[in-house]
């Protein structure tokens, strides 16, 4: 059986893109992505290392690239 990892689908017509990362019953790691309108989608088979330089990257590059928090202005006392 198929384990589910993480999965995402944006709000969408009938056929909605996807992209799933799951653990199979052999526990070998696969990838699947599907286009908007597909009706198909497509596997790959990661190495467990891989994956995991897949998602430090992505978590490199959220980070790097957030936008600064900005304090808020500080309140006037009304008079």
């Amino acid at each position: 059986m198929r384990t589910n990892i993480f999965a995402y689908t944006p709000a969408g017509n009938a056929n909605p893109a996807y992209i799933s990362v799951n653990r199979e019953d052999d526990d070998r790691l696969t990838v699947a992505v599907r286009s908007n309108g597909a009706q198909t989608a497509s596997f790959i088979e990661m190495p467990r290392d891989e994956l995991a330089n897949l998602a430090a990257a992505i978590g490199a590059h959220l980070e790097a690239t957030a936008p600064a928090e900005v304090e808020p202005a500080p309140v006037k006392d009304a008079k």
